[in-house]
């Protein structure tokens, strides 16, 4: 299998784009990278005779949508784990935690899940802050005098794009500090606590890359996902290989994944930093699922990555 790839920019319609200049050469499989790429494809996609397999970090909640018929997914279920999260702190304690997120994760539904979460064990998000554009000392130092002077404790973090001048001066102050897993990375603070589907370490192969992170742990599971199916023999054909990699189930560098009924390859929930109770997926049928993913979606509509 021949591999090629295509940049997209930011917007639904460049989007649409990249995919009509891929699907010029007719390929048996469409990889994206991006949450919304489901949807906002699914126009360029319909009549075409290809297995589309989009990955996502899942920054937004699962809301009915049309999408093509063949298509496959794979997350890094960002907003089950801030919602699990945010239910596990509350259990644990704490019951009152300030939340400070960024301009670009104002728009998706990670602040909400964690909140949610949070309400859901019997917390509460005391206080909100909309963090500026740029992570610098000054502007950490900035928020830290705020929240003092609003005597607050707890702090979450939800800033996908890392905030690690703001994470080290939180912890500095003494504070109590969780993050988003999106926004633990290399050099956040020993202790800053947090939760995605994908571990810090990475087992077997890929552990020994020079360079981890979430996203190449999803990129990783992706590919194996794929490749194991065409390993069985599996015909090079869209409906043979969906029907194969539907009932693949592996042990992945995030663990052991599998798919469901809808054909959304899943992951366990990893904690980071910290030690905190288990980590519970919300139930769809919870009333703040339904109130969220039922309702009109409102926030960016860039994909996010891209956003």
């Amino acid at each position: 299998m021949t591999l090629r790839r295509y940049s997209t920019g930011p917007g639904p319609r460049q989007a649409q784009a990249a995919a009509r200049a891929a699907l010029v050469s007719a390929p048996q499989v469409l990889v994206t990278l991006g949450d919304g790429l489901g949807e906002h494809l699914t126009p360029v996609l319909a009549q075409r005779d290809v297995l589309h397999l989009n990955a996502e970090v899942g920054v937004l909640m699962a809301r009915p949508q049309h999408r093509h018929p063949l298509t496959l997914t794979t997350s890094l279920h960002a907003w089950e784990a801030e919602w699990a999260f945010g239910a596990s702190l509350a259990r644990g304690g704490q019951k009152e935690v300030h939340l400070l997120f960024s301009i670009l994760d104002s728009g998706y539904d990670l602040p909400y899940a964690f909140t949610a979460g949070l309400q859901s064990a019997g917390g509460q998000v005391t206080g909100t802050t909309l963090l500026g554009e740029m992570d610098t000392r000054a502007e950490a130092q900035r928020v830290v005098q705020h929240l003092r002077n609003e005597n607050v404790r707890t702090v979450h973090v939800v800033a996908s794009e890392g905030a690690l001048a703001l994470l080290a001066a939180l912890r500095q102050a003494g504070m109590q500090v969780s993050a988003s897993g999106l926004g633990i990375g290399a050099g956040a603070p020993a202790g800053t606590m947090g939760a995605l589907g994908s571990p810090v370490q990475l087992s077997g192969v890929a552990a020994q890359a020079s360079q981890t992170s979430p996203l190449f742990a999803l990129g990783f599971d992706t590919g194996t996902w794929l490749s194991r199916a065409l390993e069985a023999g599996t015909p090079r054909l869209p409906l043979a290989l969906m029907a194969a990699m539907s009932t693949q189930k592996f042990t992945g560098v995030r663990g052991p994944v599998a798919p469901d009924l809808q054909g959304h390859l899943t992951a366990a929930l990893h904690q980071m930093g910290g030690r905190l109770g288990s980590l519970q997926r919300p139930l769809a049928t919870h009333p703040g699922v339904i109130a969220q993913t039922q309702a009109p979606r409102s926030g960016w509509q860039n994909t996010f990555l891209h956003g």
